[in-house]
């Protein structure tokens, strides 16, 4: 694995995104869409809707990048240089090479293929330049929209998990998909 590309992250180009290594002027529109309620509930996640809850999720993966052990890239409209999407690979384990991928668009832009497009670029160069052996994704059994996206890229469903995610006092079970870096089989 080729751990300086996890800690030298490029400007990465798609046909229609410009995704740029997450810094600290990136804030507001990052948490645009961790702060917007319903985009958070579709995930069964809490928003990050005060400062405090901001700061901390800010730190929390400002120690992960800093570690290796997460990259993010905000996505931008080529066209128009307006905030689409947050890019992340998480959770990179060095020993085992492996990683988890997680994305977020911005409302507006649902269904205009900006997350298979920006998921795909992030596979990509975590594929081909980080040379990272596999990447999983977790989705809820009920977003069969995130689903359809990693199968289209080539994720394969490994494991159905029970009552793992606690959101609002409830549990929810998980998918997970992975996929192998085709140089490795």
């Amino acid at each position: 694995m080729n751990i300086n590309a996890l800690f030298n992250i490029p400007v990465l180009e798609t046909a229609r995104l410009i995704l740029q290594p997450i810094g600290d002027e990136h804030f507001t529109s990052v948490m645009s869409i961790l702060g917007d309620r319903e985009v958070r509930h579709g995930m069964r996640m809490d928003a990050h809707d005060t400062p405090e809850k901001q700061n901390a999720w800010w730190r929390r993966f400002e120690e992960s990048r800093k570690r290796g052990e997460a990259v993010q890239w905000a996505a931008f409209l080529k066209e128009n240089n307006t905030y689409a999407s947050l890019l992340t690979v998480k959770e990179i384990d060095h020993n085992s090479h492996r990683g988890e991928v997680g994305y977020s668009v911005v409302k507006s832009l649902w269904g205009k293929g900006i997350a298979s497009e920006g998921v795909k670029c992030v596979v990509d160069y975590m594929f081909n330049t980080v040379n990272i052996h596999s990447l999983i994704a977790q989705i809820l059994p009920s977003n069969e929209v995130s689903q359809k996206i990693v199968s289209r890229l080539g994720f394969v469903k490994e494991a159905h998990f029970h009552d793992v995610h606690k959101y609002q006092e409830v549990y929810y079970d998980l998918l997970q998909f992975y996929k192998i870096n085709p140089a490795h089989t």
